[in-house]
């Protein structure tokens, strides 16, 4: 494999290796954003983020608070809808900056830890997460709240995640599969 962007993942990889743990794995995808969001704050870098979004609209990384799941959940989009352009800024970053370590350093891990098919394989389970939650959280913070419609939201909710997990071999399977996909696009 390791076509396309790179990914880490060979051919020998078996599913038990993707869901195995290792100490500190543990939300992995959540610390990865928090590094390339402290990676990117700095102007200049920002800058070298923007341009290399392009002509289309560009996008800021968002943080990451450890209690807003519509932030989580708006990290996730940006990310998915914009790496390319954020690996294509970390790239640029090893280029130019050669003479600072620091920044090489955390350049080299970031784009490691971006092409970790564990830390994609995260960012599609939160994604699936969010798209059966998303509309229940926001609609129970929203400034007035019809019940009875938070109750048809939540009874939803409940209904997606009993077939998620009555079918998990079937999403499983799924979501593996777009996650190879994903990694694996050029």
């Amino acid at each position: 494999m390791g076509r396309g962007r790179g990914c880490s993942l060979s051919s020998e990889t078996s599913l038990g290796d993707i869901g195995s743990r290792r100490e500190g794995d543990d939300w992995c995808w959540i610390r990865c954003h928090e590094e390339l969001y402290a990676f990117m704050n700095g102007h200049k870098r920002n800058d070298v983020f923007m341009q290399a979004q392009g002509d289309g609209r560009a996008m800021q990384l968002i943080r990451v608070p450890t209690t807003r799941w519509n932030s989580t959940e708006a990290a996730v989009k940006t990310v998915f809808r914009k790496f390319d352009a954020v690996l294509g800024a970390v790239e640029q970053q090893l280029s130019h900056c050669t003479g600072d370590s620091q920044t090489v350093t955390s350049a080299i891990g970031l784009r490691k830890r971006l092409r970790d098919i564990r830390v994609i394989l995260c960012m599609n389970i939160l994604k699936i997460i969010y798209r059966i939650t998303g509309p229940a959280s926001r609609m129970l913070q929203g400034a007035s709240i019809d019940l009875a419609g938070a109750a048809a939201v939540l009874n939803d909710c409940r209904k997606q995640f009993e077939d998620l997990r009555s079918n998990a071999d079937i999403h499983w399977e799924a979501l593996l599969q777009e996650t190879l996909n994903f990694a694996q696009r050029t």
